[in-house]
């Protein structure tokens, strides 16, 4: 029975280590598509406020758009934003807004939103470079447009982009 109840433990004790050294390495995961969702509801509603002052608070509907960040295997990547939904979104949230609650047309102001949203959220992908540091389980993008972002994955699995001066983390999934 002593036998028995050692040689288990001798197992187990073998095992402790083989479980730690499984864990995956992020540089094993990251080539592929991941995706997450930027809520732009609060730069909208900043920017209705910059160009209306009448001193009211305006509801605007949640906008959602959709991010794609892609890591290939010779170290690039890129990044993609849904940008004609997230155009249409905009549009319809800030039409919306004149015509039911002000009884005016807004095309003046959907032409700013969209414009602002295009500088800040560019239409076309952003090409870029990524380094992993497994030891942190991290990744370091380097974007053509100059943004650089460390990104660390979760316990989740799922790396957690959050920008200096935004309001919001985004949550890209692999899919």
């Amino acid at each position: 029975m002593k036998k028995a109840l050692l040689l288990i433990l001798a197992v187990a004790i073998m095992l402790i280590p083989a479980c730690s050294l499984h864990k995956e390495k992020l540089s094993d995961n990251i080539v592929g598509e991941w995706t997450g969702q930027i809520d732009a509801t609060e730069a909208l509603s900043d920017i209705i406020s910059d160009k209306i002052s009448f001193g009211i608070n305006l509801p605007i509907d949640p906008i959602i758009c959709d991010i794609t960040f892609c890591f290939n295997e010779d170290g690039s990547c890129y990044y993609a934003i849904d940008s004609e939904a997230l155009m249409e979104e905009i549009g319809d949230s800030v039409r919306g807004i004149g015509e039911s609650m002000l009884g005016i047309s807004m095309d003046g102001l959907v032409d700013s939103a969209v414009s602002y949203f295009s500088e800040k959220y560019p239409i076309d992908k952003v090409n870029g470079v990524y380094v992993v540091d497994d030891e942190n389980n991290t990744v370091t993008i380097h974007m053509d447009d100059g943004e650089e972002y460390n990104v660390p994955l979760n316990k989740d699995g799922c790396l957690v982009l959050g920008e200096e001066g935004l309001s919001q983390s985004i949550v890209l999934k692999k899919n």
